[in-house]
């Protein structure tokens, strides 16, 4: 919550971009995990 006290411009941006990169870094676990069980199950 820090990056509202000096970004007084739009917190609403960095609060999207945030959200953004959690829900890309989950779908890329979720993928990792599939191709991960996939070779250990030819």
């Amino acid at each position: 919550m820090e990056q509202n006290a000096y970004d007084g411009r739009s917190p609403t941006i960095i609060y999207r971009k945030v959200r953004k990169n959690e829900y890309i870094r989950t779908i890329n676990r979720i993928i990792i995990l599939k191709t991960k069980a996939k070779a250990n199950y030819p």
